[in-house]
């Protein structure tokens, strides 16, 4: 039978008796005088909401043997400062530690597989995190206020926004790491980190690659993300480019210039949004009905429909200069993204 220690209306601990297995769902859900619990070397699993809300829950020592955290488990221990996962454990799951707010250390065993959606959302206290190369995968807003991270070799999958909201400023990608893909090709809002100067990527990494700080696919004929905060202002793409990614440069306010090669075939939505520091664009494609434009419509005839805004905001077609090369300005005048642009020059 577990243990009460001197429960009455003020703080107190509670101790599982050997043997338990399980701790059930909500089993000490919202119960703000708990501030210690002790767990059995049999716990295998600890149930969704079982400690959520414990708001004087100062301290737990998570046993050897234990395999599952559940959603929202300890979330809103508001009390917590230091979390031990051991390399029993194979899943955090969502919101598990979510709201933890004075959390300000977590060890990961290696040996863990998988951290969920949220797992550690809303944890301001939590400054840097090291993930084992164990994990498979980082679930979307699983960290969201962390200033450093290093991911260990053997990390597969990164899902879209695991770190927003951080204040990462260097972000290097192990050989291993791919990233969550959802409906289109590269997913740029994985690397939506506000603070975010330079990328990294190992050498060995089959997907992608950097340079200057920029990230690329690997081969570089895609531009997947410019950091928010790259110091770059004069940026020449390389020759190899052939896809700008969704946000490729979104809200990068430090860039002023930037050169489009040749060889460029698509741009996809909301490229260039929020690029409020640009003054000009140079683009070598002669043709410019050979770029593709991702599109979310076609009208009642076939021809597609262009978002305004959808590549370049109105601060930016306002402003900036489109120079484009010598007998093509009348086809940029008359294309229905280009043509937003109200300053048009020929580059000799």
């Amino acid at each position: 039978m577990a243990k009460l220690i001197d429960c009455e209306l003020k703080p107190y601990e509670y101790e599982y008796p050997e043997g338990t297995e399980e701790i059930k769902t909500k089993h000490h859900f919202n119960d703000t005088f708990l501030n210690r619990v002790s767990f059995p070397k049999t716990l295998k699993s600890i149930g969704k909401d079982a400690f959520r809300g414990c708001t004087l829950l100062s301290e737990i020592n998570l046993p050897y043997g234990l395999e599952y955290i559940g959603q929202g488990a300890f979330a809103g221990c508001k009390s917590l400062k230091y979390v031990d996962i051991p390399p029993s454990v194979k899943c955090i799951s969502l919101y598990a530690f979510a709201e933890c707010e004075n959390l300000k250390s977590v060890d990961f065993s290696e040996g863990i597989i998988s951290i969920c959606d949220c797992a550690f959302k809303g944890c301001t206290s939590l400054h840097s995190v090291v993930i084992p190369g164990s994990v498979v995968d980082i679930g979307l807003d699983a960290f969201d206020s962390i200033n450093y991270v290093k991911l260990n070799e053997g990390i597969k999958e990164i899902h879209c926004c695991a770190f927003s909201n951080s204040n990462i400023k260097h972000l290097k990608i192990p050989a291993s790491t791919n990233i969550k893909l959802p409906w289109y090709e590269y997913d740029s809002t994985v690397f939506d980190i506000k603070s975010l100067r330079t990328f990294e990527v190992d050498d060995n990494n089959a997907c992608f690659s950097s340079k200057d700080g920029i990230l690329y696919n690997k081969n570089k004929s895609v531009v997947v993300r410019m950091p928010i905060q790259s110091p770059i202002n004069n940026l020449v793409l390389p020759q190899t480019i052939k896809t700008i990614s969704r946000e490729a440069f979104k809200g990068c306010k430090n860039l002023r210039t930037i050169r489009l090669p040749k060889g460029l075939s698509k741009l996809e939505n909301f490229a260039f949004c929020d690029c409020t520091s640009l003054t000009e664009i140079h683009i070598e494609v002669e043709k410019v009905e050979s770029i593709c434009f991702y599109c979310r419509d076609v009208d009642d005839n076939g021809i597609q429909i262009y978002i305004d805004e959808s590549y370049f905001s109105k601060e930016t077609t306002d402003v900036c200069t489109l120079f484009v090369p010598p007998g093509t300005r009348w086809a940029y005048r008359h294309h229905p993204v280009f043509g937003q642009f109200k300053n048009i020059e020929i580059e000799f």
